[in-house]
């Protein structure tokens, strides 16, 4: 959803649970965290998505 309003969008399409922590300063780009599966093993990572998405 942007900042002042409007319809909500979704960011990311992986299958995993993503897990949203903060906006950049400049509100460009939103920070999260993500379980995702690696080598038959679980691994958490952070990610950031910038831009137009």
């Amino acid at each position: 959803m942007p900042a002042r309003g409007g319809d909500i969008r979704r960011l990311t399409f992986h299958s995993s649970n993503d897990a949203p922590y903060a906006f950049s300063p400049d509100g460009q780009s939103v920070y999260f965290g993500s379980v995702r599966l690696g080598d038959a093993q679980e691994a958490f990572g952070g990610y950031s998505l910038g831009g137009a998405g």
